[in-house]
């Protein structure tokens, strides 16, 4: 949610560009590292092999990959309460969020 009000604030004031990757990126990042985490606590459930688990890794691992290129790219940062955040430790905060709501039911 804060995500999508900081790019919309981006969008509105400076770029259009820079807030709509600024979302994409924040999105990717999340949603690579919860289907991964949710993958992974469903393993048992849905009897996942090491190599299914390594092939949704590696999907996971490309949307991150392609989120933070995407982010350095926009060359987005926020700035909250006067501490500059660099879009990559936006994109490190959403991650840690994914893996904080992410439950087995968010598997692939």
């Amino acid at each position: 949610m804060i995500s999508i009000l900081t790019a919309g604030q981006v969008m509105f004031r400076s770029s259009l560009s820079v807030g709509v990757s600024a979302l994409a990126a924040s999105a990717l990042g999340f949603f690579g590292t919860a289907t991964f985490f949710g993958s992974w606590l469903a393993r048992r459930e849905k009897k996942y092999r090491a190599l299914d688990l390594a092939g949704i890794g590696a999907i996971a691992l490309v949307l991150v990959i392609a989120a933070f290129g995407l982010m350095l790219w926009s060359g987005f940062s926020l700035s909250l309460d006067g501490v500059l955040i660099p879009g990559p430790y936006w994109i490190v905060v959403g991650m840690v969020t994914a893996l904080l709501v992410t439950t087995k039911q968010h598997a692939l």
